[in-house]
């Protein structure tokens, strides 16, 4: 592979990780302005969508359209899949600091290993077991650094991230043979359509509240653009300049960035304990990237 390929890769898959890690930041800063997390995501990826189809149209032309019967299933697991993943992540986080929810939600790997083995009966690496316990421990420091009140954000922040290894598994196998531009638009659209139909369709604690001022809408258009659409396109450039495992390798610098965000941003603090909760799960989580980018591919069954 080319150098400057490869650079210019690395390049477009940190801004990638850049523009995700500003997601929260910006989430509880529409919070902040009065409307909250159904009523953000919404009009979030509503906005994205119809940018990543301008994307899809302009860029995308040589990709072909997936099958009527693959888009339904792409739709469907927008709808559903990254819908619940990422409302009851931004549920949780209107409660608890983000950086403290970034640590819980990155024990996710090891979710995707587990549902992997109970599922498809693929057999974890021993790297899974080394990693494990650092990434038990620095759950468990972090944990620790909650207060009492904050159980039902920890737990919606475990339930999103183990949501989200179903979503990983999933999308695996319905998005084999399609472009990835074409894929990521489709999912898009399917998830602000799930979005749409919470809101039709809400519970009395979910009722969304919309931006009411053009402050908050000015904030929620950058989350779209910013935060959703260029990283979503720059993640794309990303992967295809570099081989899957370098590029999973680099996104293990998201965490970091998000936790960086959220310290200068939202001035959440860093203490020691949360230091060194993050520090063993976001080590953890390198590691075991490192160590699956480097191992054989192995058969699902052994």
């Amino acid at each position: 592979m080319p150098q400057n390929r490869r650079l210019l890769g690395t390049a477009f898959t940190f801004m990638a990780c850049l523009g995700f890690s500003i997601v929260p930041a910006l989430a509880k800063s529409s919070y902040d302005a009065g409307a909250n997390a159904l009523g953000v995501m919404t009009v979030r990826f509503s906005i994205a969508g119809l940018f990543l189809i301008f994307a899809r149209l302009t860029f995308g032309r040589k990709e072909s359209w997936p099958t009527p019967r693959q888009t339904l299933i792409l739709l469907a697991i927008g709808a559903v899949g990254i819908t619940a993943v990422s409302l009851t992540y931004f549920i949780a986080i209107d409660d608890i600091d983000t950086s403290l929810a970034i640590v819980l939600w990155y024990i996710y790997p090891l979710f995707v290993v587990a549902v992997s083995w109970a599922i498809l009966k693929k057999r974890p690496r021993r790297n899974v077991f080394i990693a494990l316990p650092f990434t038990l421990a620095g759950i468990a420091i972090t944990a620790g650094q909650l207060s009492g009140g904050s159980g039902s954000a920890i737990t919606l922040v475990m339930v999103s991230s183990f949501l989200f290894s179903f979503y990983i598994i999933s999308l695996d196998k319905a998005s084999r043979g399609i472009g990835l531009l074409t894929n990521v638009t489709v999912l898009t659209i399917g998830t602000a359509v799930g979005y749409w139909i919470v809101c039709l369709f809400p519970v009395t604690s979910l009722d969304p509240v919309f931006p009411s001022d053009t402050n908050t809408w000015i904030l929620i258009v950058v989350l779209a653009v910013f935060g959703t659409t260029a990283p979503f396109l720059f993640s794309v450039a990303g992967l295809t300049r570099l081989e899957a495992s370098t590029y999973s390798v680099i996104t293990t610098i998201e965490p970091v960035l998000g936790i960086i965000v959220a310290v200068i941003f939202l001035g959440e603090s860093m203490s020691v304990p949360r230091f060194i909760g993050a520090a063993l799960v976001i080590g953890a989580l390198v590691g075991f990237s490192v160590s699956e980018s480097r191992a054989p591919a192995t058969p699902a069954h052994q």
